[in-house]
């Protein structure tokens, strides 16, 4: 046999193992699609082996733009800008976008010159994911301090840009706000695009904003291809989204359940449902939840009437009666999760 022969016959490894190889390394990041430097060195030196492994590398070097207003973050973001001016590709390879509002050492500087740049994080064509988190709290010492009452207005306004660049994209699909009070127009901006296309959706301590004109004309859109849902202390005006849903298969509510008692029972068929009461206060039991996904709704159905999986916080002792009619409505539940608060020593869990 002729060495060309030979050479013919050796099997080749698929590539899409490497692929999926490639992937397992991301994936590996605990803040995954963020990668931490561990896993971009792993990346890093397996692109360097051949131009195939190359291009599956740079998929998830590149697939995720963390933007955080400080010095170091502006000189990472500038220098994304010089890659993206030499291969514009890259740019439809950037889905997810994470966004932070809890720096301490704002450097306006820098973000200022991304606004003059043909590759400003604005005009990535094919953003997936959008989150955006702050905070009232941050740690030092050992201790908890208060945030200042409001971040820096060009802070503010490259979130603004943002937002109204990625909502109108038909990939957009999730996104994830978490305390909007030191910049409380984001979800409204966000959630105001008529041709939102999210499958996930999660808000988390979203208070109400404080434009008059902005709060009058502001309207949920019907969101019919939402599927993952999470709210958690919520202002009204975004509490409405359970009962307009019809299309969410897991749902999660957080925090404080007062406010369920003034929604209509939702006309979604669930499959997953998380109920997590905020165990800081006793009063705040599961009843509001029991009185609005356990009735039957306009349709004639019962919300949880599929449901599969449920997890439940236990924080008062009024809650073990509600538990027990929720337990006698679950046909075809097939797990079930029970945390005990801190106030939960009265659980017997041999009692259900």
């Amino acid at each position: 046999m002729s060495q060309l022969d030979s050479r013919q016959q050796t099997p080749v490894f698929p590539l899409e193992i490497f692929g999926i190889i490639i992937e397992i390394i991301a994936r590996s990041s605990p803040n995954y699609p963020s990668l931490g430097s561990d896993e971009l060195e792993k990346l890093a030196a397996c692109s360097l082996t051949c131009s195939s492994l190359h291009e599956l590398c740079r998929r998830q070097i590149f697939r995720s733009v963390s933007i955080r207003f400080n010095s170091h973050s502006g000189k990472k973001l500038l220098r994304l800008m010089g890659i993206l001016k030499a291969k514009p590709v890259i740019k439809t390879e950037i889905v997810d976008v994470f966004v932070s509002l809890l720096s301490s050492d704002w450097d306006q500087k820098k973000f200022n010159k991304l606004k003059r740049n043909a590759h400003h994080p604005s005009t990535f064509p094919a953003v997936q994911r959008l989150r955006i988190v702050d905070g009232n709290t941050f740690t030092e010492g050992g201790r908890y301090h208060a945030r200042p009452a409001g971040c820096p207005e060009f802070a503010q306004n490259f979130c603004r840009e943002l937002i109204e660049s990625y909502t109108k994209l038909p990939t957009l699909r999730f996104f994830y706000n978490r305390y909007n009070f030191r910049a409380r127009d984001i979800p409204y901006i966000a959630l105001g695009c008529p041709t939102l296309q999210l499958t996930d959706l999660h808000l988390l301590d979203i208070g109400e904003s404080k434009d008059a004109k902005l709060l009058s004309s502001f309207k949920v859109p019907p969101l019919k291809q939402l599927k993952r849902l999470t709210i958690e202390n919520c202002t009204p005006a975004f509490l409405c989204i359970l009962s307009q849903t019809t299309s969410v298969l897991d749902l999660t509510i957080s925090g404080k359940f007062e406010k369920l008692k003034t929604l209509p029972t939702p006309v979604c068929k669930l499959e997953v449902l998380k109920l997590d009461p905020d165990d800081r206060s006793e009063d705040n039991g599961l009843s509001p939840a029991f009185d609005l996904l356990w009735q039957t709704n306009r349709l004639g159905f019962k919300p949880i009437s599929t449901l599969k999986n449920l997890s439940v916080g236990v924080i008062a002792p009024e809650d073990l009666s509600t538990l027990n009619k929720m337990f006698a409505e679950l046909r075809q539940l097939q797990s079930l999760t029970i945390n005990g608060g801190p106030h939960a020593s009265f659980l017997d869990y041999r009692n259900f």
